[in-house]
């Protein structure tokens, strides 16, 4: 008699086949969804540095303008720096540095032209929400730079007149503004949209230990920027 010979797989060897395929699917499948969850914090933390880059020149820009003359010879700029706590969206402060400007100069949003030097240019930063319901920065009324959840500033006061400050304070605590020489900014950047599995249980420090930001409960990344402006005017 003769023999049978076996052709194709056993059904032993199928279902090892098809668990080993199963398996590494189940990595393939893994290392997509990590590969797509680091590319998406990857693009969040692209996102937020950028925007904080461009909040902090921003603002570093128009503090050191304050109470800049064109002419030293002509009276200092009134009120070229005020501030106000805690009016903003989160409680976040504002701020609203005046300046001359020459003819032809612009406010923070292309308005306001001056048209007979000197004129003054007035910019007031706040928080509020976008027309996207998004926390963010405006400028003079304008929406600026989105993704800003809160502002914090403080100013710096010389008390001695040797040109440097001896204590930072809230607007609040300032007695005279005239005595302010350098100002103390700090922001909170979110990314738009969530970039992670984990809550942000975090509680963010901007100025005030007394008055942290957070937590949020939600997915989104932050981070806080500050900068110390000293003022030149």
């Amino acid at each position: 008699m003769r023999g049978f010979k076996q052709t194709g797989l056993s059904l032993v060897e199928l279902m090892l086949a098809m668990a080993v395929g199963l398996l590494l699917m189940t990595f393939v499948v893994q290392a997509f969804v990590a590969n797509k969850a680091t590319n998406r914090f990857n693009e969040g933390l692209s996102e937020i540095q950028e925007s904080g880059r461009y909040g902090i020149d921003l603002l570093r820009g128009d503090i050191r303008m304050s109470g800049y003359r064109l002419d030293p010879t002509t009276l200092p700029v009134a009120n070229s720096l005020v501030g106000t706590d805690n009016v903003g969206l989160n409680n976040s402060d504002l701020l609203a540095i005046s300046y001359q400007g020459d003819v032809g100069d612009t406010d923070c949003v292309g308005g306001n032209v001056v048209v007979a030097a000197p004129g003054v240019i007035t910019n007031t930063f706040d928080l509020r929400l976008d027309a996207n319901n998004r926390p963010t920065l405006f400028c003079n009324d304008v929406a600026i730079l989105p993704g800003i959840e809160n502002l914090q500033f403080e100013y710096g006061v010389d008390l001695d007149n040797d040109g440097a400050a001896n204590v930072y304070l809230p607007a609040g605590g300032v007695a005279n503004m005239n005595q302010v020489v350098s100002v103390r900014v700090a922001m909170l950047l979110a990314t738009e949209n969530s970039v992670g599995s984990n809550t942000d249980d975090r509680v963010y420090t901007l100025l005030d230990p007394a008055n942290p930001v957070g937590p949020f409960a939600d997915q989104r990344l932050r981070r806080v920027f500050s900068l110390t402006v000293v003022i030149r005017n």
